[in-house]
């Protein structure tokens, strides 16, 4: 915070704070984001009166102009930058204000105070990111977020490099199996954050009695034997689904990369059409993800998420297929087909006693092991496990 505080002395603190804690502590990406958000001038260094570029009232209701209860009113003459926020009220009528917002704001961050399920629902179909912030004592506001470019990976383009392949066959994966449990590693390794209870308690109504106006919350859950050691929320509509958060355990080598490369094979095997990453991070460049403007995204989106929900035609792609606990190596080897469902995938992995990512291991299939090496094997296994009994076991168990 300090470190932040001597960069942009000119911004309110509260800002430093808040966007701190939404990237994680991370200093350097938040002093990024923020000189980002001052580029676009959407960072309020104390003048209330400058409601966008020109100074003309904006085609929305802000912060500072709306009935507000009077603990928020509070939060919003204190801090400039909460009061330049467009509010979002769950009266209003977002078929009409989100494309407005989208096509006149300039900015990402937008304020709301509903945390209905429906009103959330409605705000994810648009393509917007629904965070949450306490501003008080069991105060939280909603911070709907529409990120001026967005971090979009195409399935032509996913990177699986050699050391996942191989790394990957220790670990099992499945979807929607330890919801509660993945939600609980996200907040262990990231602190809440924007992760606040009001919206961990939306995001779980919506896994558990979802899809809700075709939105879904979904799991990927990592497994090294019974023991969970990463996995990753999102959300699923129509043919986009979108990452919000996840968490690794590094006494797993590679956990992360493993759970990030399968889920993305997972993806392109149920048909969705893309996996919208958020915000550009260098790990999700690595993965093969290219960073596009607002408008862009806004189109693929459109392109698979009608703007408007039908119960005559409910939207959904059936992931139960996946809920099943699955060698993670069935959808990272290097001849498996998106076409193919996993239960065929299963088979030819189970057919073979080992996988032919790794030649040099499959050829011991055919040439028999001599005794030295098994014995030199049986060793390394035994080192593996006691150095394993040995690390404290700190992650969520299902």
């Amino acid at each position: 915070m300090k470190q932040l505080a001597v960069i942009f002395p000119q911004v309110d603190p509260e800002v430093l704070d808040t966007v701190l804690k939404m990237v994680g502590g991370q200093v350097e990406t938040a002093a990024q984001f923020i000189f980002d958000l001052m580029q676009q001038n959407t960072v309020s260094t104390g003048d209330d009166n400058a409601d966008d570029e020109t100074g003309e009232k904006p085609p929305y209701l802000i912060m500072r102009n709306a009935q507000l209860p009077p603990e928020i009113q509070r939060v919003v003459r204190q801090s400039s930058w909460f009061a330049q926020l467009p509010f979002i009220s769950n009266t209003d009528d977002l078929e009409v204000l989100l494309p407005e917002l989208q096509r006149s704001y300039r900015g990402e961050f937008h304020c709301a105070l509903s945390f209905d399920p429906e009103f959330v629902a409605k705000l994810i179909r648009h393509g917007y990111l629904t965070m949450a912030e306490h501003v008080g004592r069991d105060q939280y506001v909603l911070l709907p977020k529409m990120h001026t470019s967005r971090c979009l990976l195409q399935w032509k383009d996913v990177k699986v490099e050699r050391n996942v392949q191989k790394r990957c066959k220790q670990y099992s994966i499945s979807m929607d199996t330890c919801f509660e449990q993945v939600l609980q590693g996200c907040v262990k390794q990231h602190g809440e954050a924007w992760l606040y209870k009001p919206l961990r308690e939306v995001f779980t109504y919506l896994h558990h009695h979802g899809p809700l106006l075709g939105v879904g919350l979904h799991s990927f859950e990592l497994w090294d034997g019974d023991v969970l050691v990463a996995g990753e929320l999102g959300t699923a509509v129509g043919g986009c689904y979108t990452a919000l958060s996840g968490f690794m355990t590094k006494a797993y080598p590679s956990s992360g990369t493993v759970q990030l490369c399968a889920s993305a094979k997972i993806l392109e095997c149920a048909g969705f059409a893309f996996w919208d990453l958020g915000m550009e991070i260098p790990y999700k460049l690595q993965l093969g993800a290219k960073s596009v403007e607002k408008e862009h995204f806004l189109q693929e989106l459109h392109a698979v998420v009608p703007r408007e929900y039908s119960t005559e035609n409910p939207e959904g792609i059936d992931l139960s297929p996946y809920k099943v606990k699955t060698p993670a190596a069935v959808y990272l080897r290097p001849d498996s087909s998106p076409a193919d469902p996993p239960g065929e995938l299963m088979q030819e992995c189970e057919s073979a006693s080992l996988t032919d990512m790794d030649q040099s291991v499959a050829k011991s299939t055919v040439e028999p092991l001599s005794k030295n090496q098994q014995k030199k094997i049986a060793k390394a296994q035994k080192r593996k496990e006691r150095k394993l009994a040995k690390q404290p076991s700190s992650e969520p168990q299902c």
